[in-house]
């Protein structure tokens, strides 16, 4: 395949339309050119952006969120039941990896219970004949993901794919392929799709559960019949503090986001969002990992974000955020309590195991807002430079991701 076609594909695949001088390609008989020479070509280098301000499609993914939440229980309400196995295997890549998690999570502690991110479990993890292996991408080509389920399928597992797309790979080395939500996310800054697919784990881990006789019916009632209005609340609750936030702290050079318990990959996600959409320093970390060195990084060039929703830890949240207010760092906090921070984003009470469907909405609105303050186009990551553009490509060759 031409690099051009490999564009156009690009292109089309995020939803956005094909860019209308991808037809240059028939004057240069659909050969790859060096990509010094595409611009005297008359070849486009870059995608195309189809919106260049505010509202970008990340804002539109993350006001889509419970729609899509719900589109996912109603669709998962016709797949059948996966009889639980000894060993289950929860794999993806990137944000994929994270909803696997987040979906997972609730299994931590079983025996026979695997969370491996996809290059490792291809390279590393020996797998059970007669398992379960859960693989999660988006979109559903992710060849490290593909490459696992392969593998897995190979060993004897069987194998479940979770996407938003049909017909792609990761259906060839699945025995069930679920698509899931209400369409792909348009953005390259994957929000929706984040919870589209953890919600889809978790039912997946609620089913082996009960599989094993394991039914909690209150969760499974607050999961299916009040997460959803919770969300909208959430949405509706943040969005103007986040702007406030964005506002005020464009020059920040460091943020810490500190996650305990069911929480540790919402900070993880969160951080990934800043890091893709402004560029800039981002570590979501454990709450204790960060309190026992990490912090001596702090200055008044540093953020530092506590998702501290109710739990054991709140306590020791408080002193993290006590500490970095003395060294300058301005303090943020989402959580159901009320905290002493510089920015703070309420959300309702839920069951702690279902809290991370709702930490992370404050904190997607403020990534994608610090981006636009910062005057950055969060749908395309960095990929509007061309050295990034072509470092994307080296990183991950057309198709494979």
């Amino acid at each position: 395949m031409s690099l051009v076609n490999a564009l156009c594909m690009e292109t089309l695949f995020l939803g956005l339309g094909a860019h209308p001088r991808c037809l240059v390609m028939d004057l240069v008989d659909g050969e790859d050119i060096p990509l010094s020479d595409r611009a005297e070509a008359g070849v486009p280098v870059l995608p195309r952006p189809q919106r260049v301000s505010h509202p970008f499609f990340m804002y539109d993914m993350i006001r889509g969120i419970p729609t899509s939440f719900k589109k996912v229980v109603e669709k998962m309400r016709a797949y059948p039941e996966i009889s639980p196995k000894e060993h289950i295997y929860f794999t993806g890549s990137g944000t994929s990896f994270y909803a696997a998690w987040m979906g997972s999570q609730i299994l931590n502690g079983l025996y026979g219970y695997h969370l491996i991110e996809s290059n490792e479990l291809v390279w590393y993890t020996p797998i059970v004949n007669g398992s379960i292996t859960i693989g999660v991408s988006h979109s559903g080509i992710t060849k490290s993901t593909v490459d696992a389920l392969a593998k897995a399928k190979g060993r004897g597992s069987f194998t479940v794919g979770v996407t938003h797309h049909a017909d792609q790979p990761i259906s060839s080395f699945s025995d069930v392929t679920l698509i899931v939500g209400d369409g792909p996310d348009l953005s390259r800054c994957h929000t929706k799709t984040y919870t589209d697919s953890a919600a889809a784990v978790l039912i997946l881990a609620l089913g082996l559960l009960r599989g094993r006789g394991h039914v909690d019916k209150e969760l499974e009632s607050e999961f299916s019949g009040h997460l959803a209005g919770k969300m909208v609340e959430a949405l509706q609750e943040s969005e103007a503090e986040a702007i406030r936030a964005a506002g005020d702290l464009t020059t920040v050079k460091r943020v810490f986001i500190l996650g305990s318990g069911f929480n540790v990959v919402t900070a993880r996600e969160a951080a990934l969002k800043i890091k893709e959409s402004s560029y800039i320093s981002a570590e979501g970390i454990s709450l204790e990992e960060f309190l026992h060195g990490p912090w001596v990084t702090l200055d008044s060039d540093s953020l530092v974000v506590s998702v501290a929703s109710r739990d054991a830890s709140i306590d020791r949240h408080t002193v993290a955020l006590r500490a970095a207010k003395r060294l300058g760092a301005k303090t943020m906090a989402i959580s159901d309590e009320h905290l002493d921070v510089d920015y703070l984003f309420h959300i309702p009470r839920t069951s702690i195991i279902l809290s991370p469907f709702l930490t992370i909405i404050p904190l997607y609105f403020f990534a994608y807002y610090l981006s636009v303050r910062k005057g950055n186009n969060p749908d395309y990551l960095r990929y509007l430079e061309p050295a990034y553009w072509e470092a994307r490509n080296i990183i991950f060759p057309p198709g494979t991701h």
